[in-house]
């Protein structure tokens, strides 16, 4: 799967390879312990968040569980400070700018209400739906991705089934570009297979 989404210019393959170097990063700061991969981790995170802003959350939630991988609590609590604090320095001119123009604190991007309804609203498969509430776009930027979010909660917590439903589609779009599929025929068999398959792939290309 890499190989084949590395011919293509998606979105994804940026933040995909940041992922990476940061796991890696990990891996080599337990077998050397220097401090230097675990700054390194830090600076990849922050560079990351710029491309995709749930990369912060998905390093905080990596150094916090690498305690079981370090088995060293006062490595993991370098490697989580590292993973926080040099970020936030990297994103530091944008939460000013966007201070300066929203006049409150932003801490990523306005869009993530907007695109968290568009991938569970009541009308969406897994993928792009254009569907939106009529006269959103009147809505003031900041309070707009505000009230997005508070509608798709509302609509996964009335149709959790339906949730878990779009979750795998959203798996099957993502692993396979399986932008026209038809959902509602992919076998169990099928998904096992193909991640089997995916989890070999990664796990070769991150030990290389």
């Amino acid at each position: 799967p890499q190989a084949f989404l590395s011919v293509f210019p998606l979105r994804d393959c940026w933040p995909t390879f940041i992922s990476i170097i940061f796991i890696f990063s990990v891996i080599k700061y337990k077998k050397t312990g220097s401090l230097l991969w675990c700054i390194l981790a830090g600076i990849t995170l922050g560079i990351g968040v710029y491309m995709r802003p749930n990369l912060l959350l998905f390093g905080i939630f990596v150094s916090f569980f690498s305690y079981f991988y370090l088995r060293d609590k006062i490595r993991t609590v370098k490697l989580l400070l590292s993973a926080v604090i040099i970020p936030a320095i990297f994103l530091l001119p944008w939460w000013l700018r966007n201070y300066k123009i929203f006049h409150k604190f932003v801490p990523g991007t306005t869009m993530g209400g907007w695109v968290f309804w568009e991938a569970n609203n009541p009308y969406s498969e897994g993928g792009p739906c254009h569907y939106f509430p009529k006269n959103i776009l009147q809505i003031e930027e900041t309070k707009r991705d505000e009230v997005l979010y508070q509608k798709t909660f509302q609509v996964i917590k009335e149709n959790p089934k339906r949730f878990l439903w779009l979750l795998k589609n959203k798996f099957l779009m993502d692993m396979y570009l399986c932008r026209r599929c038809n959902y509602n025929k992919v076998s169990s068999g099928y998904l096992f297979h193909k991640s089997l398959c995916l989890l070999i792939v990664r796990h070769r290309i991150l030990f290389l």
